[in-house]
C-alpha cells in the first residue's frame, strides 16, 4: 500500500526545503521509502500529468485575456 503525504508550510524561521529535507531524513531513518522532490519538478512527473495539463490550459486561457 502506498501512502502519499504532501507537505508544505510557510514560516519565517524555517525554509520549506529544510523542513522537507528533515522530514525525509526522519522517515528514511525508520526505513520508510520517501520520494522527495522539489516544487519545480512536480509538473514534470508522470504522476501529475493531468495536473500539468490543467495548469498549461489555465496559462493558455489567461494569456488570451
Amino acid at each position: 500500500m502506498t501512502i502519499l503525504i504532501p507537505v508544505w508550510c510557510a514560516s519565517r524561521e524555517v525554509a520549506e526545503s529544510a523542513l522537507c529535507a528533515g522530514l525525509t531524513t526522519c522517515l528514511t531513518d525508520v526505513r520508510l521509502r520517501v520520494d522527495h522532490f522539489s516544487e519545480e519538478a512536480i509538473l514534470t512527473r508522470p504522476e501529475f500529468a493531468e495536473l500539468a495539463e490543467l495548469a498549461g490550459e489555465f496559462r493558455r486561457t489567461r494569456a488570451r485575456r
